[in-house]
């Protein structure tokens, strides 16, 4: 698959250079756009697995990545990077984290945790047990309940806690009275 700067290379000398020369035909016109709208299609965006593989990612031939799970990055020339929201890339370029894949879903079934990461809004937790029903409560301690107080869950029922929470910094969301499988899923926003 060429690069977008090879196709640019291709016509300069397949159409401008032609024209200059008055030598251009349809055809050769008419095989540039062709591979013109083929790229753009093919490369509406790059994917890679992790925010690590951006430092791989040559802007001059994408200008948005979407990176599994997390979201969707642009290419500027705005740093530094900060390992949160900006991340390095080709050639002193950086990707800019510009929208997040909601809902970060995982599963657990003992008391536990997961990080929230600086710079994001914790809008709403979705929990679903499945296994059996579960006495559980939610905090930003360990097992405390500053977002839920301790609730009993059914079996099958999802319970829906509406929270707003701003992280300037990293901040733990721990899960306690874990007893069965949970399936849990956290509305995010960018701050």
């Amino acid at each position: 698959m060429p690069t977008i700067p090879d196709l640019k290379t291709q016509i300069d000398a397949d159409v401008t250079d032609k024209v200059a020369a008055l030598s251009i035909s349809p055809g050769d016109v008419g095989d540039n756009m062709t591979a013109i709208c083929d790229e753009i299609r093919d490369r509406g965006y790059k994917s890679v697995a992790n925010t690590g593989a951006l430092a791989t990612l040559d802007s001059a031939d994408t200008k948005l990545a979407l990176v599994d799970g997390v979201g969707f990055f642009i290419d500027s020339a705005t740093g530094p990077a900060d390992g949160a929201r900006i991340f390095a890339g080709v050639g002193g370029r950086f990707w800019v984290l510009t929208f997040l894949i909601s809902p970060l879903r995982f599963s657990i079934n003992a008391d536990g945790n997961v990080s929230l990461p600086a710079g994001r809004l914790l809008e709403a937790i979705l929990v679903r047990p499945t296994g059996a029903g579960v006495t559980l409560k939610i905090g930003t301690s360990a097992g405390g309940d500053e977002i839920m107080m301790e609730a009993a869950i059914a079996d099958g029922d999802d319970v829906v806690v509406n929270f707003s929470l701003a992280a300037r910094s990293a901040t733990p969301i721990h899960f306690t009275g874990v007893t069965t499988d949970l399936e849990i899923l956290l509305f995010i926003k960018l701050l």
